[in-house]
């Protein structure tokens, strides 16, 4: 008997909540790590990350905390955004180990862990400020040390009017962002060390960039690896048109992420090993655009939205979600479609076997001038046939 396929209404209302749920986290964090790069103070880093994580009203409070390492051993608010900043006002917070440094904030500086509270009504750890977190429509929190070199530096407080806010996927990608508070942060504070910081935190950035695809791949193991390989790839044949090393990059981290909008697209139409319908094929036939959405917002000098928006557009005007055709489409997109083509069909798929490298390359011929870029075709074209290059 065939396995039924069907979801019930509930698994797909809690799917498409939970991707709806992950969809603004990964926004938040990205336009967040934008905030890292840009800024030029520390306080400003505070102000506009406090600012970000409750703009879309999925948090209602957030507040960064700086522990000082006085006598009292305080802990300063240094920034904070959302509705009941007066609880914050009226908090008086030590990272003592005493009756009254046991809250969540001081127990994540002293243990450099995250403290994850997703039901306030029932934490023992919040009896001293339980009343007023409740007052002021609390229901769940985290505290995340920011930490750099084992030494904390700030925390990251974010409060919910929901119970059981933080899941397991949501705290991974807002400790990725603690983490990249922490090198923002020093990078401004140590002027001798600015450039070295600027390295690791640019590092950061990719490692983040590389999280974030491994999260959305983790649901499709049959393409596992597939946006790393294309931006590789991509990269390859960018070096060989002779774009300067800044421009690669940009490329580099859009081939990352080019499929980042397929995290809105159920697992079960991902991994079909038959042929897709009209209708679930024009599921497929979004992510383009969802992936544009998530990185919308985000403050970068690299065209990372247009990659990835275009990147299944076609020089004849045959491509989605728009249509675009020849010049319409700007270079790097036209690079990207080469490189996603050959490696999708030199891979393995749930409804294939990989194809190999003659029918890549056949496929890139066909469709040279009419759907793909010529120049991208040639060089793709030769480093398969023996030009040299590897995945690994």
């Amino acid at each position: 008997m065939k396995k039924n396929r069907k979801m019930t209404v509930d698994s797909r209302h809690n799917l498409k909540d939970a991707l709806s749920r992950t969809k603004r986290v990964l926004s938040t964090v990205i336009k967040c790590h934008g905030v890292l790069v840009t800024s030029t103070t520390e306080d400003e880093i505070y102000k506009q990350i406090c600012r970000i994580i409750v703009a879309d009203g999925k948090y209602r409070l957030s507040w960064i905390g700086i522990p000082k390492d006085d006598d009292d051993k305080n802990v300063v608010p240094a920034a904070y955004e959302g509705v009941g900043k007066e609880y914050i006002d009226s908090l008086t917070i030590h990272w003592k180990a005493d009756e009254y440094g046991m809250g969540p904030t001081d127990i994540a500086i002293r243990t450099k862990k995250t403290q994850i509270n997703n039901n306030i009504n029932n934490e023992k750890s919040y009896e001293p400020w339980h009343e007023r977190a409740i007052e002021h429509g609390y229901r769940s929190s985290i505290s995340i040390p920011c930490t750099i070199e084992n030494r904390v530096l700030c925390t990251l407080n974010i409060y919910s009017e929901e119970p059981n806010t933080f899941d397991k996927q949501e705290v991974d990608l807002l400790e990725e962002l603690a983490k990249d508070i922490a090198y923002g942060v020093e990078n401004i504070k140590t002027i001798d060390e600015k450039i070295t910081l600027q390295n690791e935190l640019k590092t950061t950035l990719t490692q983040l960039v590389e999280a974030i695809a491994l999260t959305a791949e983790k649901r499709d193991p049959y393409t596992g690896g597939h946006q790393k390989r294309v931006a590789k790839l991509a990269t390859a044949i960018a070096d060989d048109l002779s774009w300067s090393d800044d421009r690669i990059e940009g490329l580099y981290l859009s081939g990352l992420i080019h499929d980042i909008g397929k995290i809105y697209v159920p697992a079960e139409i991902l991994n079909r090993p038959g042929m897709l319908t009209d209708a679930e094929f024009s599921i497929i036939k979004t992510h383009p655009q969802i992936g544009y959405e998530i990185v919308s917002n985000v403050r970068c000098h690299y065209p990372i939205k247009e990659i990835i928006l275009q990147h299944h557009e076609r020089i004849d005007g045959s491509g989605y979600p728009h249509g675009l055709s020849h010049n319409q489409i700007i270079p790097e997109a036209k690079v990207l479609a080469v490189a996603d083509v050959t490696e999708a069909i030199l891979s393995h798929r749930p409804y294939r076997p990989a194809l190999g490298v003659n029918a890549a390359i056949e496929e890139l011929k066909r469709g040279r001038e009419s759907i793909y870029d010529p120049a991208a075709v040639d060089i793709c074209t030769r480093l398969m046939n023996g030009g040299g290059f590897q995945w690994e």
